[in-house]
């Protein structure tokens, strides 16, 4: 997932300060949910037909505590996962110093969202990955511009998602933000 805050931070490191820059940039914010979905890594918001349909089905307590636990785990490996990605895209000579300072213009836009504003914004951004993944299915050989176009819309709206949004919380707090 810390694909998506790179590519975005790439795409807008070279385009001109415009009205619609937003627009062509937020294509970069698909690339790491591309790589992560059709990679059949496990995203947490991507959990929900595999996961939802079983207990529905049959709805105990047993079942609503497996789908928590395997959310939880993969919400966790998650976050970790950012972390290393934040530390290592800091801390190591792998990007030049102007990317990175790329990156963390980019993650600055979540500095002025108070914790509410950033849980509505991340149930609109959940409502799009769980629609998405919904979609894929009947996507058949159009599942490529599936994932774009939801993961676009996040970065489009300024939702907040989980998982993207770790890598740059992670990168902010590294820069003392």
């Amino acid at each position: 997932m810390s694909f998506s805050l790179l590519a975005q931070s790439i795409l807008e490191s070279h385009i001109p300060n415009t009205s619609w820059r937003i627009l062509v940039a937020a294509f970069g914010y698909s690339v790491g949910f591309l790589m992560t979905i059709m990679g059949r890594q496990q995203l947490f918001t991507e959990s929900t037909i595999t996961v939802v349909l079983p207990v529905l089905k049959d709805i105990t307590f047993g079942n609503f505590g497996r789908m928590t636990r395997l959310w939880a785990i993969v919400l966790t490996g998650n976050l970790v996962g950012t972390l290393v990605a934040a530390t290592f895209c800091r801390y190591s000579p792998v990007l030049p110093d102007a990317m990175v300072a790329s990156m963390h213009e980019v993650s600055r836009a979540l500095l002025p969202l108070s914790w509410w504003e950033m849980l509505f914004r991340a149930i609109t951004a959940g409502f799009l990955i769980a629609a998405m993944v919904w979609m894929i299915p009947t996507a058949e050989n159009q599942q490529l511009l599936v994932i774009t176009l939801m993961t676009w819309l996040i970065a489009v709206s300024g939702s907040t998602h989980i998982v993207a949004g770790s890598m740059e919380a992670y990168l902010l707090a590294f820069a003392g933000d």
